[in-house]
């Protein structure tokens, strides 16, 4: 086996044993976080100890404010969730309502900080940075994304425009392109574009094009030629970006692959 297959094959295991991680990760309950800073449009629900009659839920108002009983406009923009409760506490005891209230603040509903994260993921959708630092690869394991098949693109695209930043899943895995979400990024992960070979091949079937992928590495990762195989045999079909296959026609070891090639080996003749 040579050695640029060797790296391919174990760069796939790793990333089907990093996928299988980010599976056990990914799940539809976010945790709360004392690190999320509330904004305009969250929903909280404000509780005080011992007092069931001030508990009351309440959505963030534009101007970044909650109504709170007798204390009236409450500011709670970019606190966190316990800085609120203390906030609240402090009015409450001020205004002579509560000599030492102990005041507990949820937020139900995550609507001012989000990402969207869109195609080839299992549960697309919006997801709110509930906590200060969650990363790219954090978000795609929500939502979850499958890298084990290898060659992903995913494109980060600010909500404010500019150019989108593309990346590629091992990108993520080296570490070194992942980075922390932004407020209104959308996320779009792309499927990876296969090639077919069929024929005189060990294991016939599709495969995800790495870049610059050629013929003879496509035959490689198809388990190599059988023993009749023609390595001077070998045909390639072209789809067109209707989708419309052409002609069958010959092709070099060298060339390098296109997104729904279709490779055929043929078998030798002695």
């Amino acid at each position: 086996m040579s050695e640029p297959r060797i790296q391919r094959l174990s760069r796939r295991l790793l990333l089907a044993m990093l996928a299988s991680i980010w599976a056990a990760m990914a799940g539809p309950a976010i945790a709360q976080s004392s690190e999320y800073r509330i904004g305009p449009g969250d929903v909280l629900k404000v509780s005080v100890y011992r007092q069931a009659d001030l508990e009351t839920i309440v959505a963030v108002a534009g101007d970044g404010t909650i109504p709170i009983g007798t204390l009236g406009k409450v500011p709670v923009a970019d606190l966190t969730p316990g800085e609120v409760g203390q906030r609240i506490a402090e009015r409450l005891k001020s205004a002579g309502i509560l000599i030492d209230p102990t005041v507990t603040v949820l937020v139900t509903e995550y609507h001012s900080q989000t990402v969207a994260v869109l195609g080839a993921v299992a549960r697309p959708g919006e997801y709110p940075i509930d906590r200060r630092g969650i990363t790219i690869s954090e978000m795609l394991a929500r939502a979850g994304a499958n890298f084990a098949s290898g060659g992903i693109l995913i494109a980060v695209k600010p909500r404010a425009g500019g150019e989108s930043e593309n990346l590629h899943a091992a990108d993520l895995f080296a570490g070194g392109r992942d980075r922390p979400v932004r407020n209104g990024d959308t996320i779009f992960v792309q499927t990876p574009a296969l090639v077919f070979v069929r024929g005189e091949v060990q294991h016939p079937g599709a495969f995800p094009i790495e870049p610059g992928m050629t013929v003879d590495q496509a035959i490689a990762v198809a388990g190599g030629l059988t023993q009749r195989g023609s390595a001077s045999g070998v045909r390639v079909t072209h789809v067109d970006v209707a989708g419309k296959a052409g002609t069958p026609q010959r092709i070099k070891l060298r060339d390098t692959v296109a997104p729904n090639d279709t490779l055929v080996v043929g078998a030798r003749l002695f």
